[in-house]
């Protein structure tokens, strides 16, 4: 307990480190999060307060120590419906693999919006492995890779994530995620100019309650530039082992969303995103 004290002191003391101002040195700030946070329809559908849970393949993005519960090899894939008005659709696939505690996943995610002219992209790539350490602690890094077409301009570079899991028996766990540890800038060809990326500190807790059948989970998100500084909320109720629908707040808005499995071979995600709706399904092959 005192080392993850002391870690999450140093994660919070480098998140409130100034970053360079912006247009200064050519060094531009971007104050928004990059694609990831509408990537993963349940997660969405629990407001985002992922970090503490991250028990299924989008802990690639939220909190990469939870790869490392992952058992069997699993194919994941998102697609969006976009409604009259939708401002972008996001496509996205994954694959991750598990070997006596260790996890590993490769994702990608895109994010094309709709109402820009010039047309403007992301894309985000992530690697990450995850291993627990014992049955109560578990860490994990991704590597991201981002590509970003804006203002006719293409922007790339390359962050680290680092998180970490705490689980006090099977009803209680919580978890704390650094974005962008490094710092990140993105660079482009066509000028001097580098777009630097918010870092985040993310800490979250789940409860699950009432025979693990409902799950409550809450999250802090942490940023020198007070836009990005959220209170997460969000809560699952699982019907009949295979059916759950859930609820959330992610700081901004409400936000909801529903799944349902066969055994453990399948689940199927959706959520309402953006006027729009966001499907995903994911295979597991020796699963438990």
């Amino acid at each position: 307990m005192l080392r993850f004290i002391v870690v999450l002191g140093t994660l919070l003391a480098l998140t409130l480190l100034p970053l360079p101002a912006r247009e200064r040195d050519g060094v531009r700030g971007q104050a928004q999060e990059y694609l990831g946070e509408e990537l993963a329809p349940r997660a969405w559908g629990l407001g985002g307060a992922f970090v503490g849970i991250a028990d299924d393949i989008s802990a690639v993005y939220w909190n990469p120590a939870g790869l490392g519960g992952l058992r069997g090899t699993r194919f994941w894939g998102r697609l969006s419906l976009p409604a009259t008005g939708t401002p972008f659709e996001i496509e996205a696939a994954a694959i991750s693999g598990w070997l006596s505690g260790f996890g590993i996943s490769a994702w990608y995610g895109q994010k094309r919006f709709l109402q820009t002219d010039p047309v403007r992209e992301e894309a985000l790539t992530l690697i990450a492995l995850g291993l627990d350490l014992s049955n109560a602690v578990a860490a994990g890094a991704s590597v991201k890779l981002y590509d970003n077409e804006r203002e006719g301009q293409r922007w790339q570079g390359t962050g680290l994530d680092l998180g970490g899991l705490l689980r006090w028996g099977r009803l209680l766990q919580g978890g704390l995620v650094m974005t962008d540890l490094l710092g990140t800038k993105l660079k482009t060809t066509e000028s001097d100019q580098e777009l630097e990326l918010a870092r985040i500190v993310r800490m979250g807790i789940l409860v699950r309650l009432w025979e693990e059948q409902l799950a409550i989970a809450a999250a802090l998100d942490l940023a020198q530039q007070e836009e990005l500084r959220r209170i997460r909320l969000g809560a699952e109720l699982r019907l009949l082992g295979s059916l759950a629908i859930r609820m959330g707040w992610n700081g901004r808005e409400l936000v909801w969303g529903a799944g349902a499995g066969i055994w453990n071979l399948l689940q199927a995600e959706f959520s309402a995103q953006a006027g729009g709706w966001a499907f995903s399904v994911e295979l597991v092959f020796g699963g438990t």
